[in-house]
């Protein structure tokens, strides 16, 4: 059975606490974060693995390409688009995206795979998508593309604040992936500039195929889940389209970003943890500190 990072959703587990990385076997605890990329190697995943390292590294160096080109013929076009998904092994759908309001707007999505961006590609919109801000600042410098690439920072936060801009705007508020079996608690730094902007809850689904792949793991690097996302030989993503949200009155910023969650939970059919990214990032420390630890008494 894979060992799997688990908090229970009644009350957040200590961040360092050895029972976090309990099998998520009992009532009331979520598989938030796989420790492995591949549950199981069944003889097709084992034939099929040296055709899916050489399709992954074509992949990978599109996926580059596409973050780092600055040139709309490339990102802005139909066309390509649609053959960079087809080289990329992506179908994706969108269901209910006449939801989306033809003014400026902020989405907010769940986080599960390494490739969710690219629904964002198949918009016939520009919109900023905010990245942790750890990515190099190179994929942030586009002004051509659909997609245009932005720290998620306090400073940007500002200027996307600014009643000027025309572009919608999407975010993951859980700010990392999860196993996609329940979510982070959101943060609510996107409220800074959301103001009076439509909030669009868009709920995103994956598939991955039949072998059971995790795009991510609890401490895998970028290269890593590209090449783990790129492995399969298709990968379907599902965006759906919630109604759009607005706080009601006396409702506080808190309220009203727990609401926006609890509708893209009720719509996925997950539960929401009470695990934030802090508390994440505190168990990647820990889990490296420790593995640095067992390095250090096998020499």
């Amino acid at each position: 059975m894979l060992r799997q990072v688990t908090w229970d959703t009644k009350e957040a587990a200590t961040p360092l606490d050895d029972q976090a990385l309990d099998v998520a076997s009992t009532s009331g605890q979520i598989a938030l974060f796989p420790t492995a990329h591949v549950e199981q190697w069944t003889p097709g995943l084992i034939l099929y693995f040296p055709v899916g390292c050489a399709v992954a590294a074509v992949r990978m160096a599109l996926w580059v390409a596409v973050l780092l080109a600055d040139a709309a013929w490339l990102t802005d076009n139909d066309a390509a688009i649609r053959v960079l998904q087809a080289v990329l092994g992506l179908d994706i759908a969108w269901r209910h995206a006449e939801r989306l309001p033809p003014s400026r707007h902020v989405m907010v999505s769940n986080h599960s795979t390494t490739g969710d961006l690219m629904v964002l590609y198949s918009l016939r919109r520009r919109c900023v998508h905010l990245v942790n801000a750890a990515l190099p600042a190179r994929v942030t410098q586009g002004r051509n593309s659909r997609v245009l690439l932005r720290h998620a920072t306090k400073e940007v936060y500002e200027e996307l604040a600014s009643p000027d801009l025309t572009d919608p705007v999407h975010i993951f508020p859980e700010g990392g992936m999860t196993s996609g079996a329940a979510m982070m608690r959101f943060s609510r730094g996107f409220m800074r500039f959301a103001g009076a902007l439509p909030v669009v809850p868009v709920a995103l689904r994956a598939d991955l195929g039949p072998w059971r792949i995790h795009t991510h793991t609890l401490t895998s690097g970028f290269l890593a889940n590209l090449f783990w996302f790129s492995f399969p030989p298709r990968v379907r993503l599902e965006a759906t389209v919630l109604p759009s949200m607005a706080p009601a009155e006396g409702e506080s910023k808190a309220q009203f970003v727990e609401r926006v969650q609890q509708a893209l939970a009720a719509e996925l059919g997950v539960p929401i943890s009470d695990v934030t990214l802090q508390a994440k990032r505190a168990v990647i420390a820990g889990e490296r500190a420790k593995a640095g630890q067992r390095r250090g008494m096998r020499r």
